[in-house]
């Protein structure tokens, strides 16, 4: 029985908007043994200021003493460095992570096992977000169970029960309960459908060889 739990992670660019930047830099010091390069971005970080705009409107200038700029390229290497000893707190699952997606997963026959096991490493991951200053966002706790089980385990995280479902959308693939890829291929044909009907409309408005092009490089790719 396989149980994967994903993702516990938030969304990458919202997910350092409560994170004192005094925190983003300790965290560095741990990886970079250089002082300047650590009071560079600490400088970076710092004086920075923001304001709203609606139409001619504009609020007054208020001092930026919580996360990164949005749309810098230092964004996600700062992101992968904050997140990096979530990896220490899971003690028991296996954890992946792959930019902002982060799963856990654990294997074993017994369920209770399973439940519990999970459940531990999940108080651990909650206690490192709260410790952390990170917001979740419960309506992206999922779980879902490969194998059989006469009943469902039951999943908590921060006080909410995480939903148990049968397919799940991992990093542009639907996978379901039983390792079956259905759901997944009817996805692509629908997609691909949908495109290749408006390359048919364009058909009196583009030559053949431009279409072929739009084909190859935004429809083809579906089938591989």
């Amino acid at each position: 029985m396989i149980i994967i739990i994903g993702p516990v992670s938030t969304d990458l660019s919202k997910a350092f908007d409560t994170v004192p930047h005094d925190l983003i830099t300790s965290k560095l010091k741990m990886y970079v043994a250089d002082d300047k390069i650590v009071e560079l971005i600490k400088d970076y970080l710092s004086n920075r200021r923001q304001r709203v705009r609606i139409g001619s409107n504009l609020s007054t200038w208020q001092d930026i003493e919580t996360g990164i700029p949005q749309g810098s390229i230092l964004g996600p290497l700062l992101f992968n460095i904050f997140m990096n000893d979530l990896a220490y707190v899971v003690k028991q699952s296996k954890l992946s992570a792959y930019a902002d997606d982060t799963l856990i997963f654990y294997v074993d026959k017994d369920l209770a096992k399973v439940q519990d096991t999970i459940n531990n490493d999940l108080y651990h991951v909650d206690k490192w977000y709260t410790d952390n200053g990170m917001k979740r966002n419960h309506c992206k706790y999922q779980a879902i169970v490969m194998g059989k089980a006469q009943n469902k385990p039951l999943f908590r995280c921060e006080n909410a029960v995480i939903p148990i479902t049968e397919k799940f959308y991992l990093l542009g693939v639907t996978v379901d309960n039983k390792l079956k890829f259905d759901r997944h291929i009817a996805k692509v044909c629908r997609k691909v459908s949908q495109q290749v009907a408006v390359l048919k409309l364009m058909k009196k408005m583009l030559p053949y060889e431009i279409r072929k092009t739009i084909y190859m490089s935004f429809i083809a790719p579906h089938f591989n």
